[in-house]
């Protein structure tokens, strides 16, 4: 949207976000969140390289404790979320290796 506004300076935000469907307000809250996102997932996956340099083996579970301890909200489902397939943090997958 802000391309289109470029683009037409003369009609109003309003006019283009409403040909889209949504407000002025919704348009400029969701650059707002977005923003914060990536700075939150920044901010966390700090935290957790620095707890993990000084246990490398440490759970997903006490992590996300560790991490409220520090002041940094994260819910574990996201947290959980941010590990799966992540091998550059330091999370291992464990296999499972059965002989039926």
């Amino acid at each position: 949207m802000s391309r289109l506004k470029e683009r037409h300076a003369e009609v109003s935000m309003q006019t283009i976000c409403g040909l889209f469907g949504y407000t002025r307000q919704a348009y400029y809250k969701s650059l707002r969140s977005n923003t914060d996102g990536v700075i939150d997932d920044c901010r966390i996956l700090l935290h957790v390289e620095n707890i993990r340099k000084l246990m490398p083996r440490l759970g997903t579970r006490k992590l996300h404790y560790m991490l409220q301890e520090e002041g940094v909200s994260v819910s574990r489902d996201r947290l959980f979320d941010h590990f799966t397939g992540a091998q550059d943090v330091g999370s291992s997958a464990k296999e499972t290796y059965r002989n039926h």
